[in-house]
């Protein structure tokens, strides 16, 4: 603080510093600013010439990164919950549950069967392939279009398809790895969906979070039966 001529206190003759009452209240300042992300080079700069928008383009910029930082904090809570709640329901035996799902954001392949995708240092570090069907629940579960495959992820990215908070049928399920669940695999799930809602028709996003190898490889999956609000 003194090399950069933001204090500059007495000296006793022991050779102890010894601040006045207003260099106390000028280092809380100093502290103060210092702790929002304002570099001490910036802060004595601004008290020397007196420009305020030195520290208020610094704050601003500090806003941004807390912001963005937020959000990311935010997805992983979220990524987090979902997986310990699927641990949760597979531990216990649990074959489904409503829950209320938060905001989540699919990007799709499109024509592309395996992209190239790479997740940016501004987010999308928490995603999750995913496989998507809309579907028709009669006497027997019927597929509706073309299902579509991409990932999902707990924050925006450009191009991201935004999924709404809504509550969700969340299915845990064994599969065989190497083959894709069917909408029949699902036929005990849909037909609760449809009591629960009076719908018949659903979306069911897909996707795996975990692998059993004790008897062969078998994938794990969660199957989410949009409810809607």
């Amino acid at each position: 603080y003194e090399k950069l001529g933001l204090i500059r206190p007495k000296r006793l003759p022991n050779g102890y510093r010894n601040y006045s009452d207003d260099e106390l209240y000028l280092l809380t300042v100093i502290k103060y600013l210092s702790n929002l992300g304002v570099p001490l080079k910036r802060i004595s700069k601004a008290f020397e010439t007196g420009r305020t928008d030195i520290l208020e383009e610094n704050l601003r910029g500090e806003i941004d990164r807390l912001n963005l930082l937020k959000d990311q904090i935010s997805a992983r809570i979220a990524a987090a919950q979902d997986s310990a709640a699927c641990f949760a329901m597979l531990s216990a035996g649990t074959p489904w549950e409503v829950y209320a799902a938060k905001e989540r954001f699919l990007l799709s392949f499109g024509d592309h069967e395996y992209p190239v995708y790479r997740a940016g240092s501004d987010g999308g570090d928490f995603f999750q392939f995913y496989y998507r069907q809309r579907c028709r629940m009669g006497k027997e579960p019927e597929a509706l279009g073309t299902a579509d495959r991409g990932i999902l992820l707990y924050n925006p990215l450009p191009d991201t398809e935004c999924i709404p908070s809504q509550q969700c049928l969340r299915v845990v399920l064994t599969h065989p790895s190497g083959s894709l669940v069917g909408i029949e695999d699902l036929q005990s799930p849909l037909r609760h969906a449809r009591r629960l809602t009076g719908k018949t028709e659903f979306t069911v996003l897909i996707h795996q979070f975990f692998q059993d190898r004790r008897h062969g490889s078998a994938a794990v999956l969660c199957a989410d039966i949009l409810l809607g609000n």
